[in-house]
């Protein structure tokens, strides 16, 4: 009796122990299938007239998007904490600054987009944005390097 016994335990705290795991796979295989809060940056324009849209999501998870052809990448997870805070940031230099305009062969972008809508800062130099707007995107750029 004791032998079935530690066996359905041992079965039973295994089966506990694998459930509790964190999974490392994506949540969204598709970017285009997620819904919620996201910063987008990125760039298009040039002879091609392509572009690639780097996205955040919320949890961390971290995808590109090109144009021309359209093919969309998974690219790994990063801290999901740093990531809410940088979409909110996002969100408060899309507010403050709005559409900004210059003349250039490259234009360059912000986005917060909460899901439904999205609101956008373009300009079409990399000297153009105001200071605040360059050191977040040096500090997106920088989260970027902490892709696992």
């Amino acid at each position: 009796m004791k032998n079935p016994f530690c066996t359905l335990l041992l079965i039973a705290s295994v089966a506990v122990a694998v459930a509790s795991c964190k999974s490392t796979s994506a949540l969204f295989i598709k970017l285009s299938d997620y819904k919620g809060q996201r910063l987008e940056y990125g760039s298009q324009g040039g002879i091609t007239g392509g572009g690639t849209t780097i996205s955040i999501i919320e949890n961390g998870q971290i995808f590109s998007t090109t144009t021309n052809p359209e093919v969309e990448y998974y690219h790994g997870q990063a801290n999901a904490k740093e990531a809410a805070a940088l979409i909110a940031e996002a969100m408060a230099i899309v507010d403050k600054h709005g559409e900004m305009t210059g003349s250039g062969n490259m234009t360059y972008y912000l986005v917060y987009n909460d899901g439904a809508t999205s609101r956008r800062i373009t300009w079409a130099s990399e000297a153009f944005p105001p200071a605040d707007v360059k050191a977040f995107t040096a500090k997106v750029e920088q989260y970027l390097r902490s892709v696992k």
